[in-house]
């Protein structure tokens, strides 16, 4: 699993990031879990596609930093919602967005090594964040999977709000089983 960062932002990840108080990253950490795409990319959150890297990238969830309705989130989000509006959220700390990259990072670690490895036929997944931009103000995450788009895969997500717990019912037998979207971010 790694995360798609600009040129810039890898620059500023080896020198230890903003607050100069993190160790640098190594060259070995930094090829496990980044891949570097060039500064100029252009993603509004709106696209079905990106093309980074010579490589496909689907949009997987979109999520809105305040919702207006509950129609604005996934099924098993509204579900758990019971017709409330969900309480807005804003990610404008570059900490706290790669807080949340990384939450989302380890959801989809988890379905890579655990739920579907390589000898399994799986693949190592990438993600890219479009955040805050002029379209979508929130987050538009996009990964390498062609599957997520796929409306005949039927995931059952469920939201136990008292457990604050996640539950994942796998779809019927396809090849190869989608990763379930993660959760929206939260500051709560």
């Amino acid at each position: 699993m790694k995360l798609l960062k600009s040129d810039k932002a890898m620059v500023e990840k080896f020198r230890g990031g903003k607050t100069k108080t993190t160790n640098r990253m190594t060259t070995e950490e930094a090829e496990e879990s980044y891949e570097a795409y060039p500064d100029g990319l252009k993603c509004d959150g709106t696209e079905t596609q990106l093309i980074i890297n010579d490589e496909e990238y689907f949009l997987w969830v979109s999520y809105p930093d305040t919702p207006s309705t509950t129609e604005d989130f996934p099924k098993h989000i509204q579900k758990g919602l019971g017709g409330k509006k969900r309480k807005p959220f804003h990610f404008d700390d570059e900490l706290e967005q790669e807080r949340y990259e990384w939450f989302c990072g380890g959801w989809t670690r988890f379905y890579d090594d655990i739920l579907r490895p390589k000898e399994l036929g799986g693949k190592e997944h990438k993600l890219f964040f479009c955040w805050n931009t002029k379209a979508v103000a929130g987050v538009s995450i996009y990964i390498n999977e062609k599957n997520v788009q796929d409306p005949k895969v039927n995931l059952q997500l469920e939201y136990n709000t008292a457990k604050r717990q996640l539950l994942y019912t796998a779809p019927p037998v396809v090849d190869p089983p989608i990763v379930p979207p993660p959760p929206p971010p939260s500051k709560t």
